[in-house]
């Protein structure tokens, strides 16, 4: 009897427990599973943005940054390295998902420098005890910069640097960790310093793709005062940079490589300036001359993708109707197999204006967008002029574009503009269709004059910032005083 109870009771157990487990996996098979994200790729702008500056991001003030009538918030630094007076410019923001983080590259004085911002605005003392890092000088004599600045999914921070010594330019690529401290596994003791041609190379740009890949290039200064474009790759699993150079199909001397976008497929987009200038033209402003737009295509093999443009290659010109003058290309992006461009192009007045110019996948242009395939700002007060710097997506596609506006001498205003699918002013946002931020006074009682874009990011739930300079005459002093700005947009 004892062994018959005993084996009721065993099974008694086993069954419970068989019973209780199947109702706990019923359980869970009910709930939602949650979708598999992953927190890198390209972070889009929410859709409900109304076009104002923020009031809850950096320090509270009581200026009305954009003229809708309320007050708002914003970030200013300055006096980084220079106690007396500020000289401090921003080039680039990114933000990090990893860390939830702003790193925002730029100079103070002859130095670069790397902030990083929290959420709020604030700087983030965990970053070097102070929230940002002053580089230590490649030379004692040389005037450095940081270009560009990009975090990858490890929580690397890359920050690509130019340095001038004794009239040769230098190109450093610098990773750090997410507290300030330089990666010794980098490269040499956590830099990568390149410097090519008769008097050296500038860097211009830092991107990562979807993989990890870093690229990075711009142009060297080669023999008989010509530009040559360069593009460094960087392979993180490696720990390997390759430079790649590329044959631009057509016949002008000088390019300047500006940009790069590398799409889901993987397919490398090159923008460059180019332009060919006579014999006995003497060195002046890029401005000036008669330039180009060319955008390269090129396998990840860095090949040519014969099936776009001619033979890879797509030439944009004389977009704003000017019989001779510039057409500048500023950044490049590729969304839903769209290839879009901003910049700066002269108009039939002379005058230069924002454009946005969108490429079907085989490179021809997109007539469906705009005009013939071309967006022209040209709704300025007074006639002013304007110039396209960096562009951002919403999560329905509609275009936001980040540039400057002023007269024929200096950008005096920050602008946002946001262009719908068909290539058109959304007047929903801002004031019809534009949110420009002028001068203002600051809490020390400095008038602003001038604010220039560099940069645009987002944030993890779509938020849009925007990094600036803006700068003001010191007239007792005889000094232009600058300092870093980032302004919240909603």
């Amino acid at each position: 009897m004892k062994i018959i109870y005993l084996t009721i009771l065993i099974i008694s157990f086993i069954t419970m427990n068989i019973i209780m487990f199947t109702l706990a996996n019923i359980e869970n098979l009910q709930r939602p599973i949650p979708p598999i994200q992953n927190p890198y790729v390209n972070i889009k702008i929410k859709t409900k943005l109304e076009g104002k500056v923020s009031s809850n991001f950096g320090t509270f003030y009581r200026i009305d940054l954009d003229g809708n009538g309320f007050y708002d918030s914003l970030v200013i630094i300055g006096k980084i390295t220079d106690e007396r007076y500020s000289r401090d410019k921003a080039n680039s923001i990114d933000y990090s998902i990893e860390d939830g983080s702003f790193y925002l590259a730029g100079s103070s004085g002859e130095s670069a420098i790397l902030l990083k911002l929290d959420i709020d605005g604030k700087l983030d003392t965990t970053f070097n005890g102070k929230g940002y890092i002053v580089f230590n000088k490649f030379s004692n004599n040389s005037m450095e910069e940081a270009r560009s600045v990009e975090v990858s999914k490890e929580g690397k921070i890359y920050t690509l640097l130019k340095a001038i010594k004794d009239d040769r330019y230098y190109t450093i690529l610098y990773r750090m960790e997410k507290n300030g401290s330089i990666d010794n596994n980098f490269q040499d003791a956590g830099k990568y310093v390149f410097s090519q041609g008769e008097r050296g190379s500038i860097g211009n740009f830092l991107f990562i793709d979807q993989k990890g890949i870093t690229y990075f290039g711009g142009f060297t200064f080669a023999r008989e005062k010509r530009n040559i474009s360069f593009l460094n790759i960087l392979d993180p699993q490696e720990n390997r940079i390759t430079n790649y150079s590329g044959i631009i199909n057509h016949n002008r001397d000088q390019n300047r490589l500006v940009s790069v976008y590398v799409d889901n497929n993987g397919k490398i987009y090159k923008l460059v300036k180019t332009w060919k200038p006579s014999d006995s033209e003497k060195p002046r402003a890029i401005a000036n001359l008669d330039t180009k737009i060319c955008i390269e295509r090129l396998f990840q093999n860095r090949l040519p993708d014969y099936s776009f443009g001619d033979r890879g290659t797509v030439i944009l010109d004389n977009i704003g109707g000017a019989q001779e003058g510039p057409d500048i290309p500023y950044s490049i992006y590729v969304y839903n197999n769209k290839i879009y461009i901003t910049g700066s192009t002269k108009d039939s007045t002379n005058k230069f204006r924002l454009f946005v110019a969108r490429l079907n996948e085989d490179g021809t242009l997109d007539n469906s967008f705009g005009t013939g395939g071309y967006f022209i700002l040209n709704n300025h007060p007074n006639n002013q002029i304007s110039e396209g710097i960096h562009m951002h997506f919403d999560l329905e596609g509609n275009l936001y574009v980040i540039g400057n506006e002023g007269n024929n001498i200096i950008n005096e205003s920050l602008i946002v503009i946001k262009l719908n699918d068909s290539g058109q002013i959304d007047t929903s946002f801002g004031k019809q269709g534009k949110l420009k931020i002028n001068g203002f006074v600051t809490p020390t009682g400095k008038t602003i004059e001038q604010i220039e874009c560099a940069d645009i990011c987002t944030d993890s739930q779509g938020n849009l910032y925007i990094a600036a300079t803006a700068e003001y005459f010191d007239r007792e002093e005889n000094k232009s005083i600058t300092y870093i700005v980032v302004f919240k947009i909603e």
